[in-house]
């Protein structure tokens, strides 16, 4: 999961400095997120004035295994007894 940045954001760019990975880019007073290259930290969240850092959508099939930052695990298929 990456953090997204919301329709919240007001274009301050607070979040641009303080990204570990310099993955937040700004394009035309558009800030995005580079999912690929988030890690999850929360910086960005943590930054942010108006609050629209925040945890993008799960993907389909994976359980949180833990806090901010950690990796997703696949659930299995089915479950045997």
């Amino acid at each position: 999961m990456a953090m997204v940045i919301t329709g919240a954001c007001m274009d301050c760019g607070a979040c641009l400095g303080v990204c570990p990975e310099s993955c937040i880019n700004e394009a035309d007073g558009v800030y995005t997120v580079d999912a690929a290259r988030c890690t999850d930290c929360g910086a960005c969240a943590r930054i942010c004035p108006a609050g629209a850092c925040v945890p993008g959508p799960k993907p389909r099939g994976v359980t949180a295994q833990g806090g901010a930052g950690d990796k997703f695990t696949p659930m299995p298929a089915s479950i045997e007894p």
